[in-house]
């Protein structure tokens, strides 16, 4: 959001010839800016990273490294698909370096994440805040991050900057911002009486609070005015179903195996026969069955089976058990099979068919 340049100069100018003014919301320019922090010391802001052009030396736009492949931004920082992302240094343009492997976009908020081509080592440098499991309460003390010009014009530090800040309730953000969103979480804070804001660029920068003793995410910067006041970040609890389902998907659970059946009995698969109890038979049995049908009967280990009636279509409709094919009226022994049975009939003539009984 930082407008750099004579452009922006110009807008500064008016600001503070018209005292009090209110300058528009800024999203299209993401820079980087804490205004009133002090340098951050190495280590301890371990999540923040900062997004560059592929091969650039400078962020655009910051955000939070919330698994070792994924990172919170701002929805406006990512137009594109292709970036570098900078972890585990304090000192600007330095850290280790991954590429961007996809952006996804939330398509109701200014948040958007990057999956990354490689991992990033998490240690004692480069590492992830808590994510929210509620609401951040009102008046909570909090901590913004990025690298960027301090003040309105002014030159970006070597250094990355922090700043603490204070939660502000919905109603009175709204009542001074206008247009907020329900699910946003707006922040103020004060520095020996200088305003701490994140500046009219400060995007897809983490908001962390200290919870229960845990440094937990619950924004990534915005939009604010003219870089002192509130400022408004995408807030990342209302957004953890979605977060969740790229960066935590819920595993597939395994089928469940069929369990085999018992040794000594068997399988019938296909429509071109039909089981009566222990037995099963051709369709129809003892009447004819019909044209172009066919089953499988799977016999689990050895089983005792009992030939009980054969008669099909000589040389065209056969029953084929223990390797060998049997038509007409020569069907095969009783005894004990392995393997599969099979049954096929052709287009034509039928006849009575055939039954078989375990034993």
């Amino acid at each position: 959001m930082m407008t750099r340049g004579v452009a922006m100069s110009a807008v500064l100018a008016a600001i503070l010839v018209v005292d009090g003014a209110r300058v528009a919301k800024r999203r299209a320019d993401p820079g980087i800016n804490i205004v009133n922090g002090t340098d951050a010391e190495p280590c301890v802001w371990k999540w923040q990273v900062g997004l560059y052009s592929v091969g650039g030396s400078s962020p655009f736009c910051g955000g939070t490294l919330i698994s070792p492949t994924w990172v919170v931004t701002a929805k406006h920082c990512v137009s594109g698909s292709a970036y570098d992302v900078k972890a585990g240094s304090v000192l600007f343009g330095q850290g280790e370096t991954r590429t961007s492997k996809r952006v996804v976009k939330k398509s109701d908020t200014d948040m958007a994440l990057i999956e990354l081509s490689e991992p990033f080592a998490l240690d004692d440098c480069t590492n992830v805040p808590a994510l929210p499991t509620s609401e951040v309460p009102d008046g909570t003390q909090c901590w913004i991050t990025g690298w960027g010009r301090i003040v309105n014009g002014g030159s970006q530090p070597s250094t990355l900057q922090q700043a603490e800040t204070t939660v502000v309730g919905y109603s009175s953000c709204n009542s001074q911002m206008g247009g907020v969103n329900t699910t946003s979480v707006c922040v103020l804070g004060d520095y020996n009486g200088n305003p701490t804001s994140a500046c009219n660029g400060d995007s897809g920068g983490p908001l962390v609070c200290d919870i229960d003793g845990a440094m937990t995410l619950f924004g990534a910067t915005s939009w604010g005015y003219s870089c002192v006041g509130i400022s408004v970040y995408d807030g990342v609890y209302s957004a953890m179903n979605w977060i969740n389902s790229y960066v935590f998907p819920e595993p597939t659970p395994a089928p469940v195996p069929t369990p085999a059946p018992p040794p000594g009995t068997w399988v019938v698969n296909g429509s071109g026969c039909e089981e009566d109890g222990n037995c099963v038979q051709s369709n129809n049995h003892p009447g004819s069955y019909g044209n172009n049908e066919d089953c499988t009967i799977q016999l689990t280990g050895s089983v005792s089976v009992t030939v009980e009636a054969f008669g099909t279509e000589s040389g065209y409709d056969f029953l084929t058990m223990g390797g060998q094919a049997y038509s007409g009226s020569s069907g095969p022994s009783s005894g004990s099979y392995t393997g599969t049975i099979t049954w096929a009939s052709d287009y034509s003539v039928t006849n009575s068919g055939w039954k078989l009984c375990r034993g």
